[in-house]
């Protein structure tokens, strides 16, 4: 059972990042051909193809990540002196995998507006980020070892940093307009660190780990 988990874990893992990259590019295409005419309209509700696709992806990396989640779980709880630990972390990630996903797809299919949706979605980006640093900095997890282990930090912690700078910018009601979300660079600025964060850091610490995974290897 765990070897099948782990083989899961790994596709998974991979698919995940594979998915943030293919969303990191449309959220390049957005800022380049969307975003201008939504800054202009002062309207954070329009729907936009690119922008709502971009979303859409975020969700799905999110759920594929799943099972990748429910195998560090597994793997932890061996180890482990108390299974608290190894399951209340699962339960924050599989609640933040899973309010992603419903994000991302209640967005794409416009079901509700995208305002409303901002203090849900930046939490479950942040509940995300805290499972990644979690995991990275507890889990006894063989193939987190090195570099990868700090990638993980550096991207669960932009997550985090995302939802810092919408709850300082006023949460939902501080994004209804853009133009006056752009008033506030400090907090602008913070979460831009945020959103290169875990946009570079998310994809290569999945895809790595899949990898890592895949192959057994640990180092």
């Amino acid at each position: 059972m765990t070897h099948r988990l782990a083989a899961y874990g790994a596709q998974a893992a991979v698919v995940s990042g594979v998915l943030s990259i293919v969303g990191t590019v449309v959220l390049l295409l957005f800022f380049a051909l969307e975003a201008p005419a939504v800054i202009a309209s002062g309207n954070s509700d329009l729907w936009t193809p690119l922008g709502r696709t971009n979303d859409l992806l975020v969700g799905l990396s999110a759920l594929a990540a799943i099972p990748l989640a429910a195998l560090f779980r597994e793997r932890w709880r061996v180890g482990a002196t108390a299974a608290t630990g190894p399951t209340a972390t699962y339960a924050v990630g599989l609640v933040a995998m899973l309010g992603v996903g419903a994000f991302g797809v209640s967005s794409f299919a416009n079901l509700i507006p995208l305002t409303s949706l901002g203090a849900p979605a930046a939490g479950a980006l942040a509940a995300l980020g805290l499972w990644q640093v979690i995991v990275c900095l507890r889990s006894a997890e063989p193939a987190l070892r090195g570099r990868l282990r700090k990638v993980g930090v550096v991207s669960g912690i932009g997550f985090v940093l995302e939802f810092l700078a919408f709850l300082a910018i006023g949460g939902s009601s501080g994004i209804a307009d853009p133009r006056a979300a752009l008033r506030q660079p400090l907090f602008v600025a913070i979460g831009g660190i945020g959103l290169l964060a875990s946009v570079i850091g998310y994809p290569i610490w999945s895809i790595w780990l899949g990898r890592r995974l895949g192959r057994g290897q640990t180092l």
